[in-house]
């Protein structure tokens, strides 16, 4: 349970710092500490896939299932993969791609284990409810925050503010807030 919370707080670093650099890609993002901090947290997600082939599992009637090629086979069944990718520092190998970096956004995926933190949890039923609640607020902050950035990336991409379709409507020209926004 222990080692699960260390990794969700990893996870909570990435849910926000991974889009924000393959968005923006601010300055403080680009230097030794930044980057060492993100390099420690792939190094503690890659001994996670580690311990998770080791990790006693439930099946749909929540009997665990404990054996030991029994537990790897049920990893490898669902997230192996997309740890394994998100784990991988791509940026090691091909520095200042863009494209490379949006495979950091596999590294959100790791919060969905928030879940399965709240099911196994030994506590009463009060608790896990509001747990519940605090989940879905913190993945509606994630989902807006991912949202968001997505939505400037594209604002960015292709350098208009406001649709075509809303200037012809209103009647007012706003190219030249276009381009005063995006200067």
């Amino acid at each position: 349970m222990n080692w699960d919370i260390v990794i969700m707080s990893f996870s909570l670093f990435n849910c926000f710092t991974v889009p924000l650099k393959v968005t923006f890609n601010p300055p403080g993002m680009n230097n030794l500490l930044f980057d060492s901090c993100n390099y420690i947290i792939d190094f503690f997600f890659f001994i996670d896939i580690l311990i998770s082939f080791r990790s006693v599992v439930y099946d749909d009637k929540g009997e665990e299932i404990s054996g030991g090629c029994k537990m790897a086979s049920e990893y490898l069944k669902t997230t192996f993969l997309i740890d394994s990718l998100a784990t991988i520092p791509f940026d090691l190998f091909v520095p200042s791609q863009n494209e490379i970096e949006i495979f950091g956004i596999l590294k959100l995926g790791r919060i969905l284990r928030l879940s399965k933190i709240i099911r196994y949890l030994r506590t009463t039923n009060d608790v896990k409810a509001s747990l519940r609640i605090f989940k879905m607020v913190l993945f509606l902050s994630v989902y807006l925050h991912c949202y968001t950035c997505l939505w400037w990336q594209i604002v960015k991409n292709t350098k208009k503010w406001i649709p075509p379709m809303d200037s012809a409507i209103v009647g007012i020209d706003y190219s030249i807030y276009d381009s005063q926004f995006l200067k």
